[in-house]
């Protein structure tokens, strides 16, 4: 399994947001996306990063959830296939113009068995 399908499905089990790779084409009040942007692989191990977005609410209401699923990301270590997780950053990062629309970007690095 990709570490976005991973992580969108492990969200999914913790959160009630509605949790994707995509933004949804009929975006509800909140609503968390994961992408992979880049990282580094070898035969034994993927360590991918990736971007979580955390969208919407007032800019508290999306940082408070970022927060929360900072926490929860950190649990992706109960995973067998998981034995780290770190946090390269917890940013505010509003969309480019769009004012009402809030959003907080964290940034993580997993380490992960590799997959075929």
């Amino acid at each position: 399994m990709n570490a976005e399908t991973m992580i969108v499905q492990y969200l999914k089990r913790h959160l009630d947001e509605h949790v994707s790779t995509d933004v949804p084409p009929e975006r509800p009040a909140r609503f968390i996306t994961v992408e992979r942007t880049g990282g580094t692989e070898t035969r034994f191990a993927s360590r991918p990063m990736l971007a979580i977005q955390v969208w919407g609410g007032t800019r508290t209401e999306c940082g408070n959830l970022a927060q929360k699923v900072k926490g929860i990301l950190f649990g992706l270590t109960s995973l067998t296939t998981v034995s780290d997780v770190q946090v390269m950053s917890l940013t505010d990062f509003p969309e480019p113009g769009q004012p009402a629309s809030q959003r907080y970007q964290i940034v993580i690095q997993v380490t992960m068995q590799a997959t075929d």
